[in-house]
């Protein structure tokens, strides 16, 4: 079974298992009722549940692992606010998967964008250009843009606390104090976000309290038991009305906006049309707390990400293998290029051709080849290494003289040298 481990390694009873944590998730091989084509693929199989658990992993020492968005390597799978679980639900799902940093002519191949950005700002103008252009460029393309709102780490320390608060634990003060302090770094970075923020899309609007989910409702809250899921709202985003629209902004910015899931009467999840589009859309999400690497433990939102995932993927019959790009970005979002920038490359050879890193790069690696070639190969009979004699009780006396001035004790070490003359040499 599953365990999530702290520090407390001198005592057995720190390890708390993740079923009484998280409730049952062993009911991994539930039937979707998304579908069997995409989310049997992505949400069927039982290697979920290690998927769901691997960030948990790196759960074992003081620090916890809480990267937010990031999808590739070991941190994107231990982090408890890191999306590999979510990536890897897309590429069970016939897609090819890649991170992607920056927006740039390079992503036009990309046939569904997840953006799950590291910071409260809204899109900027210049960043939802790029992102109409990108959608009126082919029919049925996706764009899954997912608040920021949520922080996976206070919920861990909440869950844990919780747990241990029946006890006579000492480890109850040290969750509730990690708790404590995740709450107050989230709280500090949600104060530097303005109250009310403009997005295009939506309109951002922070309530003072977080409300749990209590009720579901809308097309996608079908077969979800609400009981079990554990989302959360913070900051709401609201579709714009024609009076909230910028100055001299033309009406026709008003989005066609659906509700397809709401938490407590708000709306969670939406989706945002234009006429211009076409086929395309983007998928509005309040915020992460049912796909990232920790939310995704729980059976509920397991089965609601699998049901985004068959909304966004293979919507046109004649697609095989879609192309989804996860945007990685922070504060200021991702940099917008009209061109693609010259760069090294990801294989790291491009540096060869660029002025002046090149020439030196060439001439320190044919300097490379040559002492390699000095340095390693034998040529001749090889020499055979002097065998030492293990029955020298000289080199006894060394290694002891040693060890002695390990110690850094002199007074110890001439009373043990006087001792040696007493029984020696009396």
């Amino acid at each position: 079974m599953f365990s999530i481990s702290t520090r407390q390694s001198a005592r057995p009873d720190s390890t708390i298992r993740s079923a009484d944590l998280f409730g049952r998730v062993r009911r991994t091989r539930a039937a979707s009722p998304a579908g069997p084509s995409v989310a049997g693929r992505a949400f069927g199989c039982p290697r979920w549940l290690l998927l769901g658990m691997v960030l948990l992993s790196g759960c074992a020492g003081e620090q916890l692992i809480n990267k937010y968005g990031e999808v590739r390597g070991e941190i994107g799978k231990q982090s408890v606010n890191g999306t590999a679980v979510l990536a890897d639900m897309f590429a069970r799902a016939g897609c090819r998967v890649r991170r992607w940093s920056r927006m740039s002519p390079r992503i036009n191949g990309a046939d569904v964008i997840v953006w799950i950005p590291d910071s409260f700002e809204p899109p900027s103008a210049q960043h939802r250009r790029f992102v109409d252009d990108w959608l009126q460029g082919d029919r049925g393309r996706t764009l899954v843009y997912v608040g920021r709102d949520y922080d996976a780490s206070m919920i861990y320390w909440e869950k844990l606390f919780e747990r241990a608060k029946g006890r006579s634990d000492p480890s109850t003060r040290h969750f509730e104090s990690k708790r404590r302090i995740a709450q107050r770094d989230h709280e500090t970075e949600r104060d530097a976000f303005d109250g009310e923020a403009y997005g295009g899309w939506f309109i951002a609007h922070q309530d003072e309290q977080r409300q749990k989910s209590e009720k579901l409702a809308g097309p996608w809250s079908s077969n979800i038991q609400s009981a079990e899921v554990d989302m959360e709202i913070w900051t709401r985003f609201d579709s714009p009305r024609a009076d909230q629209l910028p100055p001299g902004a033309d009406d026709e910015l008003v989005p066609h906006s659906e509700e397809l899931l709401t938490v407590n009467g708000e709306a969670m999840i939406r989706r945002i049309k234009y006429d211009h589009w076409d086929d395309s859309q983007v998928i509005l999400v309040t915020n992460g707390s049912f796909l990232l690497n920790l939310p995704l433990v729980n059976h509920e939102h397991r089965k609601l990400a699998a049901r985004l995932i068959q909304h966004v993927v293979h919507r046109d019959p004649a697609r095989k293998n879609e192309n989804v790009v996860f945007m990685v970005s922070s504060g200021g979002g991702p940099k917008v290029y009209e061109t693609e920038p010259r760069m090294f490359g990801e294989s790291g050879f491009g540096a060869f051709v660029s002025w002046p890193l090149g020439a030196i790069l060439i001439h320190l690696f044919g300097w490379g080849l040559i002492y390699c070639a000095w340095r390693f190969p034998i040529f001749g009979r090889p020499r055979e290494r002097q065998r030492e004699l293990t029955a020298d009780f000289g080199k006894h006396v060394t290694a002891l003289g040693r060890q002695l001035q390990r110690t850094g004790d002199m007074q110890y070490a001439q009373e043990k040298l006087e001792q040696y003359h007493r029984i020696n040499r009396p």
